[in-house]
């Protein structure tokens, strides 16, 4: 209460303060101070913008602006400021630099955000000037300690080296520096060897004592354990060994009845595994045996697979053969008119036998259109000793078309594979009269083949005396 009351006396004083000097002054410079003096920070700002307004060149203005925006933690302004005042007069870095320490050590550090806001301030004073370090490094690391940060508190070392001998900071880096276990055990080892009558030795001796329970070394970790409870005088930490060594005294039973239960379970087994393993040994011949007999069927079919398809085989070179014989029979063995045709292919006004120019039997075709033309097929075997094909044909005219008639004539092989080959090819005109050609068909030897003559359109006239007659068509041996 009486504390309370002190502060409200102190700060009626300071009123009073204000108010004199504003009656004395008329100045909007010495006005600022009396209000950053009693921490009235914004109340200062508008008369310091008016002091800049009106004399843009006042450096303390400058610099007392900055120091009221950081009062009000708007340190990016403030930077602004700081920097105006230094342009105008660059002597003052300490006064900056100070700034800075002085906003940082009137943070009250109760939260998160205020600690990082303080060590933004001490880490601009340092980039400012060096006279304060030794400020800076005990602000850092009261910092450092509270968050805590390791990085923060090896800042403090580097700016003041006196610090490494702080076993507080010392153990702070033991615990925090890394989360990899064993650099960290590797740290709190170093700790209890540089500070062996450290008060911290307890806490440090509990946390490696955590370590080696993880790491699974329990003895190393009773002994550390212990030795914890031994020395703290704090009855925190007292309990805090007390439990860790109850945890593992009660997984050092655990770890037992596991390996008793484990052992009884591995003898109450064994006979189980005998007759599982029996059982699989018999599951095993029987499956060799399903699979010696699935072989032996399977050569079976195989077999009988082999001897269906040589029996087809038999039959298809049988009737080939008896295909072959009866082609023999259609070969003429000299010269005649014959007209040996399968099969012919003409429009509706031809594809008949009639006597066509002196042959009294002669086939009579016209193509179907000018894209489609007539014809007449013949199968036969040539023989391995080979054979002549035998073709006569002629333009038959048309009335009106007679003298200028003319048509494509070819004549097509195809092979048994059925590839086609075209033997000959001409355009026939009606003055020419009855055509004979003689083909050897010897590149075909030992072969069935289709023999076709086709009369198309072609020639000088267009669908005139596309008329033709096929008087002798047969191979001769």
């Amino acid at each position: 209460m009486y504390r309370v009351m002190g502060r409200v006396l102190v700060f009626l004083l300071l009123l009073a303060l204000v108010s004199l000097l504003a009656g004395c002054s008329k100045s909007p410079i010495n006005r600022a101070q009396a209000f950053l003096d009693a921490g009235m920070a914004s109340e200062a700002v508008p008369l310091l913008q008016l002091e800049i307004q009106s004399n843009p060149k006042n450096a303390r203005a400058h610099l007392m602006l900055g120091q009221a925006q950081l009062m009000l933690n708007d340190q990016a302004a403030a930077q602004e400021s700081f920097g105006r005042a230094l342009l105008l007069n660059p002597g003052w870095v300490d006064k900056v630099g100070r700034a800075y320490v002085d906003a940082a050590s009137r943070l009250s550090l109760g939260d998160y955000s205020e600690m990082r806001l303080a060590v933004s301030y001490l880490e601009s004073a340092r980039h400012t000037t060096r006279s304060f370090d030794k400020d800076i490094a005990k602000l850092m690391r009261r910092i450092g300690l509270r968050l805590p940060e390791p990085e923060l508190l090896r800042s403090a070392v580097q700016v003041d080296g006196t610090l490494a001998k702080d076993d507080s900071l010392a153990a702070c880096l033991a615990l925090y520096s890394t989360d990899n276990p064993a650099l960290r055990k590797q740290a709190l080892g170093q700790f209890l060897a540089e500070h062996p009558k450290s008060a911290l030795r307890p806490k440090v001796l509990i946390e490696i004592a955590r370590e080696e329970v993880v790491a699974g070394n329990r003895p190393k970790a009773k002994a550390y354990a212990e030795e914890a409870e031994r020395l703290s005088t704090d009855q925190g930490m007292k309990d805090a060994a007390r439990t860790l060594l109850e945890d593992m005294a009660r997984a050092d039973d655990t770890e037992l009845e596991a390996r008793a239960a484990t052992r009884r379970a591995e003898l109450g087994t064994q006979e189980a595994m005998a007759r599982q393993k029996l059982a699989e040994q018999e599951a095993a011949a029987r499956a060799e045996a399903a699979r010696k007999e699935q072989g032996a069927q399977r050569a079976v079919r195989e077999a009988a697979q082999k001897e269906r398809q040589a029996k087809l085989q038999a039959e298809r070179t049988a009737a080939l053969e008896r295909r072959k014989v009866s082609l023999l029979s259609k070969l003429h063995a000299d010269a005649g008119t014959y007209l040996d045709v399968d099969y012919f292919h003409s429009d509706d006004r031809s594809g008949t036998y009639t006597s066509v120019r002196g042959k009294p039997n002669a086939l009579f075709l016209h193509p179907i259109s000018t894209d489609e033309a007539a014809y007449a097929e013949l199968e036969c075997y040539v023989p391995a000793a080979g054979a002549t094909l035998v073709a006569e044909y002629c333009n038959a005219g048309q009335p009106g078309c007679d003298r200028t008639a003319d048509f494509l004539a070819s004549i097509v092989a195809t092979d048994q594979d059925g590839r086609t080959t075209t033997l000959y090819r001409e355009v026939v005109a009606f003055s020419r009269g009855w055509v004979t050609r003689e083909i050897s068909l010897n590149q075909f030897a030992d072969q069935i083949i289709k023999l076709r003559f086709v009369g198309a359109a072609g020639g000088s006239e267009n669908w005139c005396g596309e008329w033709n007659a096929l008087g002798s068509f047969y191979v001769m041996k």
